[in-house]
């Protein structure tokens, strides 16, 4: 017993020594780290303690940085070698913080050294269950299908716990800091709306509908047709539900169904695609802009909302993203949308940048996954929690940072060439 005693405290010794190694300069926000025996530490001695890291498996640290690599922390995270408890989108800041700078030559051969002195344990992954299965060529669309249908049918009760009641899972629209999710969703499907002049008896195509959230309040609001397709089953079954229910059935339905398998011969007023394009791919962007352009009667009008990356950013997918959240998403700049859309003879209008608006949803996000941890468990396992909340916390950092984007904009299929604007932008706030 007394050796077991010993070798826990030279272990414990041995991280904490390559502990106080990585915040030697550090000067961000103060945190803990938690050994799995009882022994912590402090980034700094002063200072609110914003988060905390908890360390269950000794041999976590030298996993993760033998050779170092995100997807470790991620999936040491995912299947509770640690624990994060707090802030997590401060924990994603301070870890930025304190290793991009020791990864050079200098530090790394003292790190490598430090590391092999570290504590390690056999860790066996049993988590392949959770992995995306990604078969056939990139967005095609029987890929597509099976990638989609990946990240949204895990379960409409899931979803329904986090979300605003009226489940729209895309970036809302604050009008100041204290607005909540639910007046915020409720704000952004009318700020929808509201630019594409919806008039009743119009024809609306929500490509990438969700659970039908735009299609219902534009229908009921605004007298017009709607359609919705998405590639979700559980979705667009929900979606139907609540059709029926607010006694829309006449008016609107939700279709399992591609983009790319829409009629082409059948025209719409108003086209709509709320935070969809990331599932498109950066290949198939110009042929979904040229389908938009053929969907549209003349002088019809396209809001799209899209998460874009910056321009010549360090940003890219986290390695994750594509086996435990969301497969086969991409991102392209804001320039890059535009030029392709103009490309298929588009007149681009009333473009916006909504990014702090991101930051704001992903927050309210996370917040309600650990708020009702223990809900959610009854729908998914701890895996797919931590897997969506460390998600919504990296994009939350993303917006945060400037790496990402959150952009809302209106294509014209202006072929009479005739102004088909506005002077100014009051329609789109006035009561």
């Amino acid at each position: 017993m007394k050796k077991d005693e010993t070798n826990k405290n030279i272990s414990s010794e041995t991280t904490l020594t390559f502990l106080n190694y990585l915040f030697n300069g550090y000067k961000g926000d103060n945190f803990t780290i938690q050994l799995w025996d009882g022994f912590s530490i402090n980034s700094k001695q002063e200072g609110e303690i914003k988060f905390i890291v908890r360390i269950n498996d000794p041999g976590v640290i030298r996993d993760i940085f033998l050779p170092p690599g995100e997807l470790k922390i991620t999936e040491s995270f995912f299947f509770e070698r640690m624990d994060i408890i707090g802030d997590l989108i401060c924990a994603i800041e301070s870890a930025q913080a304190i290793i991009l700078p020791k990864l050079n030559v200098r530090a790394m051969s003292r790190l490598l050294r430090m590391l092999i002195a570290l504590p390690k344990t056999k860790f066996v992954n049993t988590g392949t269950k959770y992995i995306a299965t990604q078969q056939g060529k990139e967005h095609s669309l029987a890929r597509d299908k099976v990638s989609v249908s990946f990240h949204y049918d895990v379960s409409n009760e899931f979803y329904k716990i986090w979300l605003d009641h009226n489940l729209v899972y895309s970036g809302g629209y604050f009008e100041n800091h204290k607005t909540d999710l639910d007046k915020a969703q409720l704000d952004k499907l009318e700020q929808i709306c509201r630019p594409l002049e919806l008039k009743e008896g119009e024809e609306l195509l929500d490509i990438g509908c969700g659970w039908g959230s735009l299609i219902i309040y534009a229908a009921k609001n605004y007298g017009v047709k709607c359609t919705g397709i998405t590639l979700s089953k559980e979705q667009a079954e929900l979606a139907n539900c609540r059709i029926s229910e607010a006694g829309l059935s006449e008016t609107c339905k939700v279709m399992v169904k591609d983009y790319r398998e829409l009629d082409s011969n059948y025209k719409y007023d108003k086209i709509s695609s709320i935070e969809m394009l990331h599932h498109v791919g950066g290949n198939n962007l110009q042929n979904f802009f040229e389908i938009v352009h053929r969907l549209l009667k003349n002088d019809g009008k396209c809001f799209i909302i899209a998460i874009t990356k910056k321009e010549g950013s360090r940003f890219k997918n986290p390695s994750f993203a594509k086996k435990y959240f969301m497969p086969d998403y991409h991102l392209v700049s804001i320039g890059e949308l535009i030029r392709l859309a103009e490309i298929e003879k588009f007149e681009i209008t009333d473009l916006e940048s909504l990014r702090e608006h991101y930051y704001l949803t992903a927050k309210h996000w996370i917040h309600n996954l650990e708020e009702h941890h223990e809900e959610t468990l009854k729908y998914v396992n701890e895996v797919i929690h931590r897997v969506w909340r460390l998600s919504f916390a990296l994009m939350a950092y993303g917006f945060k940072s400037g790496l990402l984007n959150f952009y809302r904009f209106v294509l014209i299929k202006n072929n009479s060439k005739q102004f088909n604007n506005n002077l100014t932008r009051k329609h789109l706030y006035s009561e």
